[in-house]
């Protein structure tokens, strides 16, 4: 009987013991759902009151942008700047370095690109035309363009047979409107021409958002133009902008293709008032000469008879070409477009000597004073064989006077 007792002492206390070690269970889990519960309801306070916090801000900022809608194009261009930086893979805080110069080989010969316009030109060259105001660099910008786009051999270089296939050119234009356009080239233009007209960009990082946009889901060759950059934006970082045509080149090398650059700029002021023009004449001409392969000058002969001079001012890994004489055809009141053509010596003679009567009732008497175009126009006349007398003639001096015109010419070019 007493071990009965003992056993079921022994029994009700272990069912004491689980019974306290249920509740001690169910009160922990209890305890920890509670906490659980209070720590989400919580995290959702605080959830809710930093999104309600972030409509706040939203909707100051809102209203802070229709008062000053400078806010809001602050905003847009941080956007813009940060689209441009990813896609080109720019940095702001660590800048590209210069990449180094890899030496190409083919079959133990100097490798040369495929040319695009005569040996202006080639595959894959960011090229700058310059010049003063009204010479002509759009016209030749626009000629270059379109003979890409067609694949055909340029007038520049009546010698020259090179053909390349056709290829998509894009034209962002500044300053013609279509008025222009249909007086200049009333035979058109290539259907690979593509022209964006009337463009001014409130920033330079807006007009590499659009060339990038508008080219980099191509797959083959390309040819952009801008004309001019300047007029394009008024605030362009040369730097960044130029860094980032590089870039956008690189990525279409790495797809086996490229892109080649055409940008048309103008001269400063203070060039504006010489004839010869050099790349201390052009703004922004430190980045410029970084990064750009070929830089053509296009610089007035005879303005008259639309006689301009090319000048090959900056060339990469190549040999410069020789100055070439171009003359200007077609246009307003004919059924051909406008255009340079090349001229020889000869051609430029002939010319010159056609227009006598004009440069006479021009130049009637005795000439007191010479300007640079004078001094010009003596060289180029001695050196296509006209006679220091002939000259005189027309200027009204005597030869000698003539002779030292040329040379004092000749002297302030070199």
């Amino acid at each position: 009987m007493k071990f009965n007792n003992k056993a079921s002492d022994w029994g009700g206390g272990f069912v004491s013991v689980l019974i306290a070690i249920a509740t001690g269970s169910a009160g922990y889990l209890f305890y920890q759902c509670r906490q659980d519960y209070r720590s989400k309801k919580e995290q959702e306070n605080r959830e809710n009151r930093r999104l309600e916090a972030e409509r706040e801000r939203a909707k100051e900022q809102s209203q802070a942008e229709k008062e000053d809608p400078e806010l809001k194009l602050k905003k847009q261009d941080k956007e813009v700047k940060a689209y441009v930086f990813e896609k080109l893979g720019l940095d702001e805080t660590n800048p590209p370095q210069s990449e180094p110069v890899c030496a190409y080989k083919a079959e133990g010969k100097r490798y040369s690109r495929p040319s695009l316009v005569g040996p202006l030109v080639s595959k894959g060259d960011l090229c700058v035309v310059v010049s003063q105001p009204g010479v002509g660099k759009s016209i030749l910008a626009s000629q270059m363009g379109d003979d890409i786009a067609r694949g055909k051999a340029s007038l520049l270089f009546p010698n020259s047979d090179v053909h390349q296939d056709p290829q998509p050119v894009f034209y962002w234009d500044a300053e013609m409107d279509s008025d222009d356009m249909k007086e200049r080239y009333p035979e058109g233009l290539s259907g690979n021409f593509v022209r964006f007209s009337h463009c001014n960009y409130r920033d330079g990082f807006y007009l590499l958002k659009h060339i990038y946009d508008v080219v980099f889901s191509l797959f083959t060759d390309a040819t952009i133009i801008l004309d001019n950059w300047k007029a394009l934006s008024a605030r362009i970082d040369a730097y960044y902008f130029l860094t980032g045509l590089k870039k956008l080149q690189s990525l279409f090398e790495e797809k086996g293709t490229r892109l080649t650059i055409i940008i048309v700029i103008h001269t400063t002021k203070e060039a504006c008032k010489k004839y010869d023009v050099d790349l201390g004449d052009v703004a922004g001409a430190a980045e410029i000469t970084r990064y750009a392969k070929t830089v053509l000058f296009v610089n007035p002969i005879i303005d008259s008879l639309g006689i301009v001079e090319l000048h090959d001012a900056k060339r990469r890994r190549a040999k410069k070409n020789e100055d070439i004489l171009l003359v200007l055809k077609g246009g307003e009141g004919t059924t051909e477009n406008i255009h340079f053509e090349a001229i020889s010596m000869d051609d430029f003679k002939k010319i010159v000597n056609d227009s006598k009567p004009d440069f006479e009732e021009k130049r009637p008497g005795r000439k007191s004073k010479f300007t640079d175009e004078d001094d010009r126009d003596i060289a180029r006349r001695l050196e296509s064989g006209e006679s220091a007398e002939d000259i005189a003639k027309d200027y009204g001096v005597k030869p000698k006077t003539i002779y030292d015109r040329a040379k004092r010419y000749r002297k302030k070019k070199s």
